[in-house]
């Protein structure tokens, strides 16, 4: 539904190009954005004028937007309820990478609502571990939120991009807190990983499935004190082998990142207090479905995985070598409640 002008007497700008090129005429002036894209009815809203805001970050639409090359900006009345149409996303969009990152931007790190339907990614979408990310699906009993892998194969095997990333710079430990709930990622069985996080500590992630991505579904690079509740990975993994040989994709040798893959690239610390619980993790690529390289206190709580269908089940054959759920390299974990089935 289109946004309601119900200010008497307030300027209007029918879409977010109209705003871009509108001046305020003092500091306050308040405006009425009619829709970010024109015949869409999405992305409007009340932004009130300011002509000299020296620092400002244009994020997009979705807090601040800088009047072409001015000190002048934009900035939107109402933070309590945005989305991505908020930024400039779309359905038909081929590609929402560029709309969706700018969220790290926004003023006052605000939470953003996925509204239900396909978002189309065609790059990874890199998030800064040092900001507050919190991103939340609306899904509904009639629709679901789904960020959709539309881009290429990574070139580089050993890349452990994910279809959201979250980075620091080398050694930067942060304490930001990412907030991922109710959405869902898909791969489209690309060369991949769904959610790649590094350098970060307080992540929480809830009800997020993790799909068809040849890649970690989940990669962590040493995070700390953070939890995941109701988190599926399925249809993910890396091998340098062949996807179609049992053999290949049950040979750790070849293994270049499991379904769940736990590590850290900061010298003597490694991933600690991590809590899992409720997920389920089956039917994917590769195995070891979990791959742990050093960590402390790590718990898995009523935690099921199987490889009774996926290719692990179809291409078990005659052959010897036996599919794992679990290698650890080094490391102290806790596993509760725990279902396997092979």
């Amino acid at each position: 539904m289109s946004a309601i002008n119900l200010e008497q007497n307030i300027a209007a700008a029918s879409t977010m190009n109209a705003l871009r090129n509108t001046l305020p005429k003092y500091d306050g002036q308040r405006i009425f954005l009619t829709e970010y894209y024109a015949g869409k009815g999405k992305g409007g809203g009340v932004f009130t004028g300011y002509l000299n805001i020296a620092n400002a970050i244009d994020d997009g639409g979705y807090s601040t937007v800088i009047v072409n090359q001015s000190t002048a900006v934009w900035r939107r009345n109402d933070l309590t309820q945005l989305s991505l149409y908020d930024g400039g996303c779309d359905p038909t969009l081929s590609d929402n990478s560029s709309f969706i990152q700018n969220i790290s931007l926004i003023q006052g790190e605000r939470s953003v609502k996925i509204p239900s339907g396909y978002w189309n990614i065609a790059k990874p979408v890199i998030f800064p571990a040092n900001r507050g990310i919190a991103l939340y699906g609306e899904n509904n009993f009639n629709g679901r939120a789904v960020l959709t892998y539309s881009g290429p194969d990574l070139t580089d095997i050993s890349d452990v991009s994910g279809v959201i990333t979250v980075s620091a710079n080398a050694g930067e430990m942060t304490h930001s807190g990412i907030n991922f709930r109710n959405f869902q990622i898909r791969g489209n069985n690309k060369i991949i990983s769904g959610l790649s996080i590094k350098y970060a500590g307080y992540v929480q992630v809830q009800n997020v499935s993790i799909l068809y991505c040849k890649g970690a579904g989940l990669y962590l690079d040493k995070v700390q004190d953070s939890y995941f509740k109701f988190l599926e990975v399925q249809g993910c993994g890396r091998t340098s082998g062949d996807y179609n040989s049992y053999t290949d994709i049950t040979d750790y040798e070849k293994m270049l990142l499991a379904p769940v893959h736990l590590t850290s690239t900061i010298k003597d610390d490694d991933c600690n207090m991590l809590r899992f619980e409720d997920c389920q993790w089956e039917a994917n690529l590769i195995s070891p479905t979990i791959y742990i390289h050093g960590g402390i206190g790590l718990w898995f709580t009523k935690l099921h995985m199987e490889h009774r269908s996926g290719p692990l089940k179809t291409l078990i054959g005659e052959n010897t070598n036996a599919s794992r759920l679990l290698h650890m390299n080094s490391g102290k974990f806790i596993l509760m409640k725990f279902r396997r089935r092979k």
